[in-house]
Formats: structure tokens, C-alpha cells, sequence
């Protein structure tokens, strides 16, 4: 026999966190039992027919079994029921990146509830960075009762944004984009479907310290409270994900403050030695050598790109220009195509501010610096030498052989209205006899590598004011890459050979 219990409820036994004592029989039910009586049979004739052979008949029922008690749901009110989550580390978040700040982060938990009781959830993410410093950040969200009984999954998502938790009822994809001043209006306005709550700290400052791991510490909890039907085998789980793009802005909103970052986003190429009779005839019948690249930018980086060339990998110092004004002061005879450095205190000038390792690791043996200027303001070549041991074959030789404008909004929209990716095919520069010196040997192995001077951030459209309404502020996503294909081209004479 089934009997119906919708019209009692399991409280506590003070009616604790009971609202409206009307719509439910307070009475709490201290305990279920229930009776069975055996009710004797009348004698069935048609056994007596299969007797007739036996004066005494003895039946014994050694025991009865009864299915125990079953719920079909549970109508509850539960004042606090904590519930704790499991501990969850995340390895491997990117750190270090010095000058780039995180932008409009996202962090998401799509959570599924099949409790007909919803409850709050407590989360507190813990962040180590490399230098083994602690920190943390608090999530307080949202989980969503089930409502409607013909659904058997309610869906919750809780947005960490800024520096609040937005908790929205329904799955992540079907939460619009909002700013936490919007989330607080709509918590206010509509409670049923949306939750705000403060974070103790925001979400970009978080991982502006730099966690090299994350991890939900084990005081994280959901604290179940409310009333509603709890049925058996039901349960609740969720997915995270953090959505964080880099952003970084450049420069000032005073365009004459603009100072270049230059960036060195690859590892350098190696050049192989070139054949030792292409080389001779390269020397002997070149009528003009060029560099011939095809660029193709898919980000926002907007700034001026220089393809360097260098005898040592580990040599492709990002300042070089700064060292140009040591350079001029030290020459000792004015030359417009090569010049000479060979005081020592300028010489020991420019390898402190270079600060290079490599080049640090050799400086006892440089002392006399060949150069040449690119408009008196950037380096085009530059030989450190040990004209002591070998007058001839510097020990480390570096250059620019190319300068190009990186294509973006400037070339295509004057109104703003950008669309990457940004592409020049066939770009062509030429290279003067010194460039072409540092890249036409037979006898030893050359590397490239590029830099790129990143232009100010407020002025995408290059006409030298503010772009209106701008921020400054350039986000780089994972799917952000500039392509920069190069190779060189020889035109010779063969009858010059």
C-alpha cells in the first residue's frame, strides 16, 4: 500500500527558516512506522480434495520479508546542509609576462543541478606564483533550485567578472555580456534569475600576480538551504573554464610621450653558409640584393618590424639603438659608411648598457667597435673586434637588414572599422653592400630573429591624435600571430663572372 506524505513536511523541530507557516503541516514527523496484520483464510475445499490420504497437516512460515520504506522524494526544509567540494589544482598558468596586463578576464562555472534545492556556493581559488607567494580569491555564486518539475536539470552559470560574481539561471552560452553594475541592477530587479555578489579582489588583479598554479582549497563548500522535493539519486556537477586574454596598452594618451616596446616574439632562424662559388659570384657579378617578405597580421600590434641578423643565437639584444648616442660620441674620424669606436671607456659603456650575457661574457676581449647608422638613429651594423688576436674577423658581428611597417588599421580604414588579418605580399628592400657582408659568407652560420617596435596604442590610425574614445588598450588572444615569410634575392650578371 502506498501512502502519500505531500501533506507533511520533515522540520526542524523549532519551524527554523519556515517563511509562510500556512502553506505546509508544520508538525514535524519524529518517525515513520507501519503495521502488518495476517488476516485468516477461510478453508479452501479444493485443497481438502488433495488430502485425502493425510489425517494431520502442519504449515510453518519461518519468516516473513517486507520491502523496506521507499521515498519517492523527500519535501524538504533544510536550514544549512554543507557540502564539501573536491580540491582541484591547475597546473601550468601562464606567468611572467612583464608589461602585459590581463584584460577583461572571464572565469565561468557552468554548473547542473538535479536537487530540487538550491544553494549557495562557496569557492576559494588559491594562487601560487614563482616566487612561492600565496594568494587568494573569493567566489560566492548561485546554484538555482528545480523549479519546473517537468525539467530534470536546472542549469546555473556563475560568471566571475571584474571584481564581482554574476550567477545567472541557465547555462553559460545564454548569458549575455554584462559589466557587474548591470549584474547588481538585474539581481535587484529580477531575483529569480540572477545573483550578485563582491569579490574580495578582482579577477585581473588575481592573475596580475602571476599564479604559476591554481587550485580550489579544500575550505570550498556549497551550503545547501531552502525547501523544495529532494529525490533520490540526484545530484549536482558543474564544468570551469577561464577565459583570459592578454592585453597591454602602449604609450600615453600624450602622444608626445611615446616611448617604442619593442617585443622579440619568436626563436632565431638559422642561416646556412653559403656555397663557397655562389658566394664568388655573388661578389664578383651582384647587380642588387633584396629582401623580398610577405606579412601577414592577424592581432592589433600596430608598430614598425626590423628582420636582424646576428653571428651568435644568444646575441639579439632588444635595446641595441640605445647604444647609437655612446657610438657617435666616440668617433674619432667622421666617416658616412663605416665608423670606428676603440676608446675604452665608450667601448665598456655600451656593453653596460646593452647588459647582454653573452656579450658580457667577452667583453675582456673587445677593444674596437666597427659601425654604421641608419638615419644617425638606429643601428644598421655593428662589429665588435679583438684586434689584438685577430684584426681582421670581429668576434661578433649584428645587424638590421630590414625595416618594414607593419600593415594594420592605418593602411585600410580611416574610419576605424577594422578587419584582420592585415597583409603585404612581396614586400622588396633593398640591402647595401655592408648588410649584404653580414649574410654572403661561406665560411660561418648567421641568425635572424625579429624585432618589433610597438607604436602607441591610443593613435591605431597613426594620424598623430588620440583615436576617439579610445582606451589604449590592445587585447592578444591565443589565436593572434604575425607572419613574417622572408627570403633573399640575388640579381647577378653572368657575364661579369
Amino acid at each position: 500500500k502506498i501512502i502519500r506524505l505531500e501533506e507533511c513536511l520533515f522540520l526542524h523541530p523549532d519551524n527554523v527558516g519556515l517563511e509562510n507557516d500556512d502553506e505546509y503541516n508544520t508538525l514535524p514527523i519524529e518517525n515513520l512506522s507501519y503495521q502488518i496484520n495476517f488476516i485468516d483464510q477461510d478453508i479452501k475445499t479444493h485443497i481438502l480434495a488433495d488430502l485425502q490420504e493425510s489425517d494431520v497437516m502442519s504449515i510453518s512460515i519461518e519468516g516473513i520479508q517486507i520491502q523496506p520504506l521507499e521515498f519517492e522524494y523527500l519535501n524538504a526544509a533544510v536550514e544549512e546542509l554543507i557540502i564539501k567540494t573536491p580540491s582541484v589544482q591547475f597546473d601550468d598558468i601562464p606567468s611572467g609576462f612583464d608589461g602585459l596586463v590581463f584584460a577583461n578576464p572571464i572565469m565561468e562555472i557552468d554548473i547542473s543541478n538535479q536537487i530540487g534545492i538550491g544553494s549557495q556556493i562557496e569557492m576559494y581559488l588559491h594562487g601560487i606564483n614563482d616566487s612561492q607567494e600565496e594568494f587568494e580569491l573569493d567566489i560566492i555564486g548561485e546554484i538555482f533550485e528545480l523549479s519546473d518539475p517537468d525539467n530534470e536539470v536546472q542549469n546555473s552559470c556563475l560568471r566571475v567578472i571584474e571584481d564581482c560574481v554574476c550567477s545567472f539561471k541557465g547555462t553559460c552560452d545564454e548569458f549575455e555580456e554584462i559589466d557587474c553594475d548591470q549584474c547588481e541592477l538585474n539581481a535587484f530587479n529580477n531575483q529569480e534569475n540572477y545573483k550578485y555578489n563582491s569579490t574580495n579582489i578582482s579577477l585581473s588583479e588575481f592573475l596580475q600576480q602571476g599564479p604559476a598554479t591554481l587550485g580550489i582549497t579544500k575550505e570550498s563548500k556549497a551550503i545547501l538551504q531552502g525547501t523544495g522535493k529532494l529525490y533520490a539519486n540526484t545530484y549536482v556537477w558543474g564544468d570551469f573554464s577561464l577565459i583570459a586574454p592578454f592585453s597591454l596598452t602602449i604609450g600615453d594618451q600624450n602622444l608626445s610621450n611615446l616611448s617604442d616596446l619593442n617585443i622579440m616574439p619568436s626563436d632565431p632562424t638559422e642561416i646556412a653558409a653559403i656555397e663557397g662559388s655562389t658566394k664568388e659570384m655573388i661578389d664578383n657579378a651582384l647587380v642588387e640584393a633584396s629582401i623580398i617578405s610577405t606579412i601577414e597580421n592577424n592581432s592589433y600590434i600596430i608598430g614598425e618590424a626590423a628582420i636582424m641578423v646576428s653571428s651568435n643565437e644568444f646575441f639579439f639584444p632588444l635595446n641595441i639603438d640605445e647604444i647609437v648616442e655612446d657610438l657617435k660620441n666616440c668617433i674619432q674620424e667622421d666617416n658616412s659608411v663605416l665608423n670606428t669606436c676603440a676608446q675604452e671607456n665608450f667601448i665598456d659603456a655600451v656593453i653596460a648598457k646593452l647588459n647582454d650575457d653573452y656579450l658580457n661574457s667577452i667583453q675582456g676581449s673587445i677593444n674596437k667597435i666597427n659601425f654604421s647608422l641608419i638615419d644617425s638613429e638606429k643601428i644598421k651594423t655593428v662589429d665588435f673586434l679583438d684586434t689584438i688576436a685577430n684584426s681582421d674577423s670581429p668576434i661578433l658581428e649584428y645587424g638590421r637588414l630590414i625595416n618594414l611597417i607593419l600593415p594594420g588599421p592605418s593602411d585600410f580604414d580611416e574610419d576605424m572599422n577594422f578587419s584582420t588579418p592585415f597583409f603585404v605580399e612581396s614586400y622588396s628592400s633593398s640591402m647595401d653592400a655592408l648588410q649584404l657582408k653580414m649574410i654572403n659568407q661561406s665560411s660561418s652560420q648567421k641568425f635572424i630573429n625579429t624585432i618589433i617596435s610597438l607604436q602607441n596604442s591610443y593613435d591605431l590610425n597613426d594620424d598623430g591624435e588620440a583615436d576617439a574614445g579610445s582606451d589604449g588598450i590592445i587585447n592578444i588572444y591565443n589565436n593572434d600571430y604575425i607572419s613574417i615569410q622572408s627570403y633573399i634575392s640575388f640579381l647577378v650578371n653572368p657575364s661579369g663572372f
